[in-house]
């Protein structure tokens, strides 16, 4: 049955009205009380950004962009939010993707406060308010207002985070460019390479349609020159370096690396996951008797 809320399906889960779901964020930290073995959590294909409306001018300078980055302390929120379950994102693909380079966005996607505040400063600082906006019922309201937080203190500008009515509004203000200020993008490989998330990402066209409407002919060639890369050595060079000139711009600051989370009631037994993280639905063990 489809769910506008991910908390009821999760609490579903809990009163035995379905036997699978995936764990909402505000209960990353308590799914192992709730649920003991019944939790399973995968390492992913999976990232996040922040992304950023690069159609509004007051985000057309690097500095204002890499300064965002560095006032958000990944480390604190992956911690007190995701009960240290995810990744603070140091490159452009998940750390699962083979020959993702590490430590790569080292620079700007650390947490420093002061230099953060400093190189906004040097962009001429930032004009009305950081409006971040995010798919409701997605169980994602305390990591935006978390990072609305940070960018208040610590940039000392105006945020705040404003969640839409559902996945389907913010879908498609999202679609059309109709949103003010940051918001929620994230993609989960359907495999595990490098290739298909810098492709949903950084090609237009390339299937993450809430994603960074970034796409430069250069990266878009650089991919296709990695795409074709036959040696595992040889392709990861050629993907590092498309992650360099995406640096470049720094066109949206990555969050986390992701692990995926689902609960299962007792009538399952044990839940088998693709390589990518997800459930294999069709191979699910049932637990005798059920």
């Amino acid at each position: 049955m489809p769910y506008t809320d991910t908390t009821t399906a999760y609490t579903d889960v809990q009163a035995g009205n379905i036997d699978v779901a995936g764990v909402p964020v505000a209960r990353q930290t308590q799914a192992s009380a709730d649920f003991g073995d019944r939790l399973y959590t995968f390492e992913a294909a999976g990232i996040s950004y922040l992304g950023l409306p690069l159609w509004d001018a007051r985000y057309s300078d690097v500095r204002v962009r890499q300064a965002i980055s560095m006032a958000i302390d990944r480390d604190t929120i992956n911690d007190v939010i995701y009960g240290g379950l995810f990744t603070p994102a140091t490159a452009l693909t998940p750390a699962v993707e083979a020959g993702t380079p590490e430590g790569i966005c080292a620079e700007y996607c650390e947490y420093d406060p002061e230099g953060a505040k400093a190189l906004l400063e040097e962009a001429g600082g930032f004009d009305g308010t950081i409006d971040i906006y995010f798919p409701g019922g997605s169980g994602l309201d305390e990591l935006y207002t978390a990072i609305a937080n940070q960018l208040r203190q610590n940039l000392g500008v105006d945020a705040v985070a404003t969640p839409s009515t559902d996945w389907a509004e913010f879908a498609d203000k999202r679609t059309a460019g109709d949103i003010a200020g940051p918001f929620f993008s994230r993609w989960g490989a359907l495999y595990p390479s490098q290739q298909n998330t810098l492709r949903a990402f950084y090609v237009e066209g390339g299937g993450c349609p809430n994603c960074i409407p970034y796409y430069e002919p250069e990266v878009t060639d650089l991919i296709a020159a990695a795409d074709a890369e036959v040696d595992a050595d040889a392709a990861a060079e050629a993907y590092a370096a498309v992650q360099e000139r995406i640096l470049e711009d720094f066109p949206a600051p990555p969050l986390f690396f992701e692990t995926y989370s689902y609960v299962v009631s007792d009538r399952v037994a044990e839940l088998p996951t693709s390589a990518v993280g997800n459930p294999t639905y069709t191979q699910v063990v049932l637990a005798e008797g059920a």
